[in-house]
């Protein structure tokens, strides 16, 4: 990564920054974003975020199958479940049970079924209109 230059002496900062960005992205560098320094603020005229706000829902699932002239093909499945315990609190769906190993793939009817919920709440920014002085 490279970081742009300062251009601190210069009035054309911001235009300066723009055509070295380009420059160096054309070269196939990546550029870091440069920084507000102390006592600043950056703001910005527009930001769209990666997810919109609201409630989702995430289903992870890796398969692994190994092919080893020792021990021959070996699968294993990953995926997120909750354990299951008994009345005693010993886990029902352990996967040292090689004589039932869990399922696979992942069954959304099957009680350790456990996708997981997230939520992204959206920044919500607003200046008081008396505050903003403008000439």
């Amino acid at each position: 990564m490279v970081a742009l230059s300062p251009f601190t002496n210069s009035a054309r900062k911001v235009p300066f920054q723009h055509m070295q960005k380009a420059v160096l992205e054309s070269r196939g560098k990546t550029v870091d974003p440069p920084l507000p320094g102390p006592n600043e603020i950056q703001l910005f005229s527009f930001y769209k975020p990666g997810l919109l706000a609201g409630n989702y829902v995430i289903e992870a699932e890796q398969s692994i199958i190994s092919h080893s002239p020792k021990w021959g093909q070996e699968k294993y499945q990953v995926f997120n479940r909750k354990i299951l315990r008994d009345g005693t609190g010993k886990p029902t769906n352990d996967d040292s049970d090689l004589e039932n190993p869990v399922e696979w793939p992942q069954d959304a009817t099957k009680p350790d079924y456990a996708p997981q919920t997230f939520t992204v709440v959206a920044p919500q920014f607003n200046i008081d209109p008396r505050l903003i002085d403008s000439h």
